[in-house]
């Protein structure tokens, strides 16, 4: 694990899907924001910098393993804003 992934445990998730979040810190890991622009690809993971703290509800529902009635679009805006949030804690922590 890396500093940056290391860094999420114990944090609340900065994604929280209406209806869907835990708002468990304790379920809370690094999740990767998978696209071919950030380097990902069937098997392979970007780089930890495109990422957010989420929380294991909300990743099923980044990842698709859990299927919601919200709009992909609105699914992806909430990680965005999830991964400057948390880039902005990692800053505030000193990890980047």
């Amino acid at each position: 694990m890396s500093k940056i992934t290391d860094s999420a445990k114990g944090k609340r998730c900065t994604m929280r899907i209406p209806g869907v979040c835990s708002h468990d810190p304790a379920r809370s890991v690094w999740g990767h924001l998978r696209s071919v622009r950030y380097g990902s690809g069937t098997g392979i993971k970007p780089p930890d910098i495109c990422g957010l703290i989420i929380d294991d509800k909300c990743h099923d529902v980044l990842d698709r393993r859990v299927k919601t009635d919200f709009d992909r679009d609105y699914i992806m805006q909430l990680a965005h804003e999830g991964h400057l949030e948390s880039l902005m804690i990692l800053w505030e922590e000193g990890i980047i």
